[in-house]
C-alpha cells in the first residue's frame, strides 16, 4: 500500500507542477496515467479519474475531462493508481495558475482547518458521522 500510495502521490505532484491554464483536463489525467505506468507498470486504473476545472471541480463524479482549464480557477484532481490489487485514491484541489486568489485561499484554509481538526480528533472507535459533522461545522464557521 505504501508503494502505490507513493507512486500516486508523486503523480499528483507531477500533475500540479505541469498544470496551467489552456491545457485540457484530459491532458492532466493522461499525465497521471503515464506517471503511474512509467514508474511501476500500473496501467489498470481503480476508477475513472476526475480532472475538473472551474464549475467541473464542484460537479460530483464529473469525469468527462474534456474542457479547457481556464485562468484563475480551481482544478480538482481525483486520480488513483492500482497495482497488485492495492489501490491509492487521492483527491487534491489546486489553483489553475499556481496561485490562490483571496477567495480561493479562504476556501482552502477552511478545508485545511477542518481536515487538520478531524485528523487530530479521530480515533479507532470514532464514528464517521461525528467526524463529518466536525468538518462541516468547522467549514461553516468560515462562511459566517
Amino acid at each position: 500500500m505504501q508503494f502505490i500510495g507513493k507512486i500516486a502521490s508523486e503523480g499528483h505532484v507531477r500533475c500540479m507542477r505541469n498544470l496551467r491554464p489552456g491545457l485540457k483536463e484530459y491532458q492532466i489525467e493522461a499525465l497521471f496515467k503515464f506517471h503511474c505506468a512509467e514508474r511501476c507498470g500500473a496501467v489498470n486504473k481503480p476508477y475513472d479519474g476526475i480532472v475538473g476545472a472551474a464549475r467541473n471541480s464542484a460537479t460530483l463524479h464529473y469525469n468527462s475531462n474534456m474542457n479547457t482549464i481556464p485562468e484563475d480557477s480551481f482544478v480538482l484532481l481525483d486520480l488513483g493508481a492500482k497495482v497488485n490489487n492495492y489501490v491509492a485514491d487521492i483527491t487534491t484541489t489546486v489553483p489553475s495558475n499556481g496561485k490562490f486568489s483571496k477567495h480561493q485561499r479562504e476556501i482552502y484554509e477552511a478545508v485545511l482547518e477542518a481536515k487538520n481538526l478531524v485528523n487530530s480528533t479521530v480515533k479507532a472507535e470514532t464514528k464517521w458521522e461525528d467526524m463529518h459533522k466536525l468538518a462541516e461545522m468547522t467549514m461553516v464557521k468560515h462562511l459566517i
